[in-house]
């Protein structure tokens, strides 16, 4: 075989041999993308499933919360009587002071005694 034809095969190794490498390295890198996609996606799953939007326990919720609707209700209502009955006066400032807080308290603890308890679930 003459020299040429030898010098020709070398070349064509030679860059088979260096597009093989390169190639080796590219599939490296692309394992390596492919991991880190993997990554944002679980990422990504994760912050969607914790801002998830609540309709299956929001009837729940509301309905554990009618009590306190209740409660704050009869307050108001109470807090409005004795405005009222604050306005058109009473004995003494204090008196009406005395009077407000009994009311108030009263009022308080008989919305508390109307809530549900509240017990823990594991």
């Amino acid at each position: 075989m003459p020299v040429a034809a030898w010098i020709t095969l070398l070349a064509v190794a030679l860059i088979v041999g260096v597009v093989g490498i390169s190639l080796v390295k590219v599939i490296f890198q692309l394992k390596h993308v492919a991991w880190t996609l993997g990554a944002v996606i679980v990422g990504v799953n994760a912050i969607a499933y914790q801002t998830r939007t609540i309709p299956e326990a929001l009837s729940s919720v509301n309905a554990n919360l009618a009590p306190v609707r209740n409660m704050a209700e009869q307050v108001s209502k109470t807090v409005s009587l004795l405005r009222t009955r604050a306005l058109s006066g009473f004995a003494s400032e204090s008196d009406r002071r005395s009077r407000r807080c009994t009311s108030l308290r009263a009022a308080i603890r008989n919305a508390a005694r109307s809530l549900p308890r509240v017990t823990r679930t594991p």
